[in-house]
This record gives C-alpha cells, structure tokens and sequence, in this order.
C-alpha cells in the first residue's frame, strides 16, 4: 500500500484543510447536552474530546461513556482523564436508559473507561446498561464498545450474555499482534478507520495526516476482504454514525 508524504509544514501542528470542526449553532445541541448534564451522564464525546461531538449532539445523539470519567489506564493517545476510579453508580444503567428515551433513539451507543480495578473489568455494569435500555424499549439496536477486557473470555461472555446487537472494540496495534486480530477476523462485520488527532501537547504527537482519498483507498481494500459495513475517513471514529450499520439479526 501506498501511504500519503509526510508534510512537514502540518507535521509541526498546523491541520490541513480536510480536518474541519463546524462550532455548535443547532439549538439541539444544547438541548442535548443539557439532558446529558441533567442526567448526571458522561459521554466520550466530551471526554475523549471527539471532533464529531458538534455534529452528533446537533443531531440529537451521543455515545454514552458508563462506568465513570477516569479510566485505569494512561494511554498516550487518549484524553480521558487518567486517576483513581470512583464506585460504580448502581443507578447509572437506568439513567443510561432514561436518556435513550428522552432523546428517542434508535440505536444507541455505549461505551466504558477500562476499570482494571474491577475483577470483571466492568463487563456486568454492561449488562445491566444493556438490560435496563432494553426493559425500557427492546426495539432499541443496542451496540456496545467495550474496552479489552485484558482478553478474558468469561468477562466478555458476560456482556454477550446481556445479547447486545453489536460487540465493537478499538484496535490500536501493531505487527507483532497481527496474528491474534486475524485469527478473530471471522467474527468481524464492520470496520471503521479514522485520524488520529493529538488531543493536547502531553499526548503522542501526530506523525502522518493522511488524505481522504487514501482513507477511500483503505475503505476499498477492507471492503475486499469482506466487511459488510465500512466507513474511512479522516473523522471517522467507532461510532460516528452508527446507526448507518444495520445488524442483519439480534441475538
């Protein structure tokens, strides 16, 4: 594969023109959000500072982050605050699904700051966010993006076992662990590819800005090996408009 030259203008922090982020100006954005802060809710699109967070609350959606807002892990990428977790919210699950209603969605998006404090990782406060969304509307497509559950199955069974319609996790990786992401690669069904984009200083900087049509180019090859849904491109992230992806059947 061929891979966009390196600017060494934009390589010392100056965007290029494709990466653009519209301010808010849709007054459902702000209702959005204060449902969020009314619901005592976190979103990864605050906490992981998503550029796709005007877009997505201006549509009146949102990618729900349980489990609190610090996460055990100091990842280089990441902008989620790094510290000492609280107790989980037993209560948390139901707000979850309060906020599903309110905002009448369709297909909701879940996801969790990896609790390595917790002997299960925080897969059974999954669940119960994946069973109270359901005793609230079963019609509701229900995708989880859960953290790596440092690989124990019986973790990941348990949030399987609570029949999310989709089971979505990052992989950020390299050669050496290839093999392991191809010997799951039957069970995979949709890929998504997108820029990384340093979120301050302190993280790891950006080494390469790729061009859209090279993220088409990726798009097409991962087509070729058979994902039924794939979206590339420089804002892409893992669920930007994930309600485009249709499951063919529920568990």
């Amino acid at each position: 594969m061929s891979c966009a030259k390196i600017n060494p203008a934009l390589h010392q922090g100056q965007k290029p023109p494709w990466i653009k982020v519209r301010l808010p100006s849709n007054p459902v954005f702000f209702s959005t959000k204060a449902l969020i802060s009314d619901l005592r809710l976190h979103t990864v699109c605050e906490s992981a500072q998503c550029p796709n967070r005007w877009e997505c609350w201006s549509q009146g959606t949102a990618t729900f982050m349980i489990a609190g807002d610090r996460c055990t892990r100091a990842c280089g990428f990441c902008a989620v605050t790094t510290a000492k977790p609280f107790a989980l919210e037993e209560d948390e699950p139901q707000r979850v699904a309060e906020a599903v209603r309110r905002m009448k969605l369709k297909h909701v998006v879940i996801t969790a700051v990896a609790r390595d404090d917790r002997k299960d990782g925080g897969a059974d406060h999954f669940a119960h966010t994946i069973t109270a969304i359901r005793e609230m509307d079963p019609s509701v497509i229900v995708e989880v993006l859960v953290p790596d559950f440092h690989a124990e199955d019986w973790c990941i069974q348990i949030v399987l076992d609570a029949g999310p319609d989709v089971y979505n996790h990052n992989m950020e990786t390299v050669e050496r662990l290839t093999p392991l992401v191809r010997s799951r690669a039957k069970y995979l069904s949709r890929c998504t590819m997108g820029q990384y984009l340093r979120p301050t200083p302190k993280h790891l900087p950006v080494v390469e800005y790729i061009t859209p049509e090279q993220f088409n180019y990726y798009g097409d090859i991962a087509r070729s090996k058979g994902f039924l849904h794939v979206a590339s491109g420089p804002l892409v992230r893992s669920s930007y408009h994930a309600a485009d992806f249709h499951p063919v059947s529920r568990r």
